[in-house]
């Protein structure tokens, strides 16, 4: 399976790095971020892109247990889970799809800086 790294652009002028995603969560993080991004929520380095030894179960498996599940599965319906087999089409498919908002992607304000103590 390839995995690379790259930038996920949360807003417009704010971008986080990304390390060792594969293209099944690429377009999970493009269908996820693109409204707030306002375009294309990550930039990946092709220079970067190499293979690890992980199969189709292990990788659902690990997207599962990192992101949220309902809205991981409104991505992949459960009997149909079908992984990009690579970063381009990743890219395609993620901008294609227009998940439900969330508590990360219904709103236009910048997200606030953590509360003292919440840090």
């Amino acid at each position: 399976m390839k995995i690379a790294n790259g930038t996920l652009k949360l807003r417009p002028t704010w971008t986080v790095p990304i390390v060792n995603v594969t293209p099944a969560e690429v377009q999970f993080l493009v269908a996820e971020h693109q409204r707030n991004a306002k375009g294309l929520a990550v930039e990946i380095d092709e220079a970067s892109v190499s293979e690890v030894e992980r199969g189709e179960r292990d990788e659902i498996s690990r997207l599962l247990g990192k992101y949220n599940r309902t809205r991981l599965l409104a991505m992949y319906p459960k009997a149909s889970f079908r992984l990009p087999p690579d970063f381009k089409t990743a890219l395609d498919v993620g901008m294609d799809v227009e998940l439900p908002p969330s508590q990360f992607s219904n709103s236009d304000e910048e997200p606030k800086p953590p509360r003292k103590g919440d840090e």
